[in-house]
């Protein structure tokens, strides 16, 4: 089991820590405890990255022999924060430890400080202070197990690096980032995709029929289309004041054009052409829905249309086969009505402040928007976004979570 270099630290000093420094510092307990645990990890992350090499693993021992650390310290918590010859000898490491860590022009110490102090509620000097009294109490325990375990260069070097990994699932996305060292961030999910499972089925023989039964509905619709043709092109297109929408190859006519889509067609070119080529695609509700708000029928800038056919594996942003054959005919109808801006958003029935399954809801709308990129529309009109709560009528799944996609326009 990888060691836990936080939890350590934390059963090493315990909540006497909390209130001596608090009482040190002048802030109050609960602003200095949550300072203490967001510091960590910035200062642990800055070590993983100075010593991911075998010569910054190399100097870190060396370093760690040289000043004498090796957590003795920690037996005199009650006389450290007392302002008096001990403090004044913590506060002195403290320098040179972040000497070490962040050198004389690294702007992660001064961007760390930052964030404490806009985070967790503590001025900046004594966020800047904190830093000093509890980087040489953190490396005085690395000393200690370094010196109890035997550890050389290699040692220190893998445990380190097990603490990359522990920090990614513990510290909130975008922290490494706001303190200078985007290198430590938990990588982004990458759409994948379920292979899809092979379907064999079985194929009736042809009946016996005759030719002119088999091409006899053929030729009908020749014809009928070929009549349409001629009488729009006789009367110079489609008759006046009457509206055509292809849905699953059926045409829904009415007498006179909507005020929404006369505004529309008013703000930008609606490509009628492509609303008729593309019925084949139209196999699903979602599509029928999303078709008609296009198309101007129904719906405004706050609508949401919900994806029921798009679906993810359990607990993760990975797509299923079956939602990239619906999300391919999602594709189709978006690039022809390339002047609408399109918003996915990722839903989860679950408390808002639940970050975990924030995020995978933010990474699933990801997964949707990057499917549809590759697919070919453009990435400028795609954006995503995370709702934390349920805003459709789908139920939730007993026992599960439930996690699903909408989407939405607005003109760009």
């Amino acid at each position: 089991m990888a060691t836990n270099l936080v939890e350590m630290f934390n059963q090493s000093v315990g909540d006497q820590l909390v209130s001596r420094l608090s009482g040190y510092l002048g802030e109050p307990a609960e602003h200095t405890k949550s300072a203490i645990q967001t510091s960590l990890p910035g200062i642990i992350g800055n070590l993983v990255k100075k010593t991911g090499t075998p010569a910054g693993a190399s100097a870190l021992l060396a370093f760690l022999r040289k000043e004498q650390i090796n957590g003795n310290l920690l037996s005199n918590m009650s006389t450290l924060f007392t302002g008096g010859e001990a403090t004044e000898g913590l506060l002195a490491q403290g320098d040179k430890v972040l000497d070490f860590l962040f050198g004389k022009d690294n702007p992660v110490q001064s961007k760390l400080v930052d964030y404490l102090s806009s985070r967790d509620g503590i001025n900046r000097g004594a966020s800047s202070t904190l830093l000093k009294l509890i980087s040489p109490m953190l490396m005085g325990i690395i000393g200690r197990h370094a010196n109890q375990n035997d550890l050389e260069e290699e040692g220190l070097s893998k445990l380190l690096a097990e603490q990359r990994e522990l920090l990614q699932e513990t510290v909130p996305r975008g922290f490494f980032e706001q303190i200078g060292l985007p290198g430590l961030e938990k990588p982004k999910p990458k759409v994948v995709v379920e292979p899809a499972e092979e379907e064999k089925e079985e194929v009736a023989p042809p009946p016996k029929t005759s030719l002119l039964r088999k091409i006899g509905p053929w030729l009908l619709l020749v014809s009928l289309a070929l009549g349409m043709l001629l009488a729009m092109r006789a009367c110079g297109g489609r008759p006046d004041g009457i509206n055509s929408m292809a849905v699953e190859g059926e045409v829904t006519d009415s007498t006179s054009l909507s005020e929404n889509e006369k505004s529309d067609d008013a703000a930008a070119p609606v490509n009628r052409t492509a609303a008729v080529t593309i019925a084949p695609h139209l196999e699903s509700s979602s599509i029928k829905n999303i078709h008609a708000h296009l198309y101007g029928i129904t719906g405004n800038g706050q609508s949401r249309y919900p994806l029921h056919e798009v679906f993810f594996r359990p607990q993760s942003s990975i797509l299923t086969a079956p939602s990239m054959r619906h999300l391919d005919h999602l594709a189709v109808l978006l690039q022809a009505y390339k002047y609408k801006a399109v918003i996915i958003e990722g839903h989860a029935q679950i408390p808002a402040d639940t970050l975990v399954r924030q995020e995978l809801a933010m990474d699933q709308a990801k997964s949707v928007r990057n499917a549809l990129i590759e697919l070919g529309v453009d990435s400028a009109r795609l954006e995503a976004a995370a709702m934390p709560t349920a805003t459709t009528d789908q139920k939730p799944i007993q026992g599960e979570p439930m996690q699903w996609v909408t989407i939405g326009f607005r003109d760009p």
